[in-house]
């Protein structure tokens, strides 16, 4: 090769240089590698840029560096790569780029990453990222930062990640935050937590909130609680709800509250739950309510109490229903009240049922009468007694029955008579059928009358004579 002037390398064509054996490449002096053209440095393979010296690179022209195919650039030394100049490295295309090794990357002096131009950056794989140390990724713009793939973010180390400036994290785009692993969100620092955007907030999704420390947690403005998606809502632990101050509970607003989960309702505190808004306590879905503590139940404001939907009643536990206070049954609705079962009904305490108004007593169903205890029945005035419907009556028993004093009775209808149950009427004392006025006896059926005991028909007779 030494007789080929430079007139001749230069007329080389690519077949001719591709044909070029390591050999005859190591052969080459400086004026024959400077005669070479960028189209022939293009035909070269990765074994004949390999073959290339530290200082034949170190002469190659942008040009010429840039025509190096990206398959041939594997054939570059890691002492090649790190001696390429700022304006070399400027000059190599992001195919190029994506196509350096891991090697080759992790020899690039921090003064050549920032050289790297923001479309470079880009370029970069995660494994390649994951090459880059700390120092280097220090010296990144914040334009270099958001132009890092989302698929390439995960080759940030942890220490990377932590290390990361205010400004770089602000950067980061939405796509870039929803792709950090939770071992990346782990060691993000309070004060980088705190410079998130409302948009970059929202890109969180469940796993990665769920492993927020408690500290940056409790960092968070409510405008970044308020921007939270539903989804990573519903990824708060117990322990991130217990650490979210009153005012950060009533940012989430209704759409969250509706999200969170039995567990995560029950990690609120009454003073909590004071601060939710009646459209956040109407959110609370029936599966959730289970986890509101009896303190927090008795804490319902009556404005809270009154939103509650059919549902969200239905849903309460006895031990719930036990600790109802008396003004907070009496703003019941006739609908809630109608939402009440039986079981729940008889965990009612006798002072809730005593200030039942007649409207919300002629609400109960059929189902939830059937649970009414002796007592409640005995709580109960002539007036609340006079307010049940026959299908209410019906559903009486022998022992509610039994309950009913005389003047409860008289204030049965002639309907509500004929509707008690075969069954509940040996409830009835010979002193209560002595006292039945006489269109009370009239509207006695021969059904019910099948049904008393011979004591009971004397009574009867004996009633019927004395009117």
């Amino acid at each position: 090769m030494a007789v080929l002037d430079a007139t001749r390398i230069a007329s080389l064509g690519t077949a001719q240089v591709t044909a070029l054996s390591t050999n005859q490449i190591e052969d080459l002096d400086s004026s024959q590698i400077e005669a070479l053209t960028s189209s022939q440095f293009g035909a070269f393979g990765s074994a004949q840029v390999a073959a290339l010296s530290t200082a034949d690179i170190a002469e190659l022209s942008t040009a010429d560096i840039a025509a190096i195919t990206p398959i041939a650039m594997s054939g570059l030394s890691t002492d090649d790569v790190a001696a390429l100049s700022t304006g070399q490295l400027a000059a190599l295309k992001t195919g190029q780029i994506a196509a350096l090794k891991t090697s080759q990357v992790k020899v690039l002096t921090t003064l050549q990453i920032t050289t790297l131009t923001a479309a470079q950056i880009g370029a970069f794989s995660s494994v390649q990222v994951a090459a880059l140390t700390t120092a280097d990724i220090a010296e990144l713009t914040t334009a270099d930062i958001a132009a890092i793939t989302s698929t390439a973010m995960s080759g940030l180390s942890a220490a990377n990640v932590a290390a990361l400036s205010t400004g770089q994290f602000a950067a980061l785009k939405t796509g870039q935050i929803a792709a950090l692993k939770t071992s990346q969100v782990k060691v993000l620092t309070t004060l980088q937590v705190t410079t998130l955007t409302t948009a970059q907030i929202g890109a969180f999704g469940s796993a990665q909130v769920a492993v927020l420390t408690t500290d940056n947690i409790a960092a968070l403005s409510t405008s970044q609680i308020s921007a939270l998606s539903s989804r990573s809502v519903a990824g708060l632990t117990t322990a991130q709800i217990d650490t979210l101050s009153s005012s950060q509970i009533e940012a989430l607003g209704s759409a969250l509250v509706g999200v969170l989960g039995s567990a995560q309702i029950a990690a609120l505190t009454t003073a909590d739950i004071a601060e939710l808004s009646t459209a956040s306590i109407a959110a609370i879905t029936s599966a959730a309510m289970s986890g509101l503590s009896a303190a927090n139940i008795a804490a319902l404001s009556t404005g809270q109490v009154a939103v509650l939907k059919t549902g969200q009643i239905a849903a309460l536990k006895t031990s719930q229903v036990k600790v109802l206070t008396t003004l907070q049954v009496t703003t019941l609705t006739t609908a809630q009240i109608g939402a009440f079962g039986s079981a729940q009904v008889a965990a009612l305490t006798t002072d809730n049922i005593a200030a039942l108004s007649t409207s919300q007593i002629a609400a109960l169903s059929s189902r939830s009468v059937a649970g009414l205890t002796t007592a409640q029945i005995d709580t109960l005035s002539s007036s609340q007694i006079g307010a049940f419907g026959t299908a209410q009556v019906r559903a009486f028993g022998s022992a509610q029955v039994a309950a009913l004093t005389t003047a409860d009775i008289a204030e049965l209808s002639t309907a509500n008579i004929a509707a008690i149950n075969r069954t509940a009427l040996s409830g009835l004392s010979t002193t209560d059928i002595a006292n039945l006025k006489s269109d009370q006896l009239l509207a006695i059926t021969t059904a019910q009358l099948q049904a008393l005991d011979s004591g009971q028909v004397g009574a009867i007779i004996a009633a019927y004579h004395a009117v």
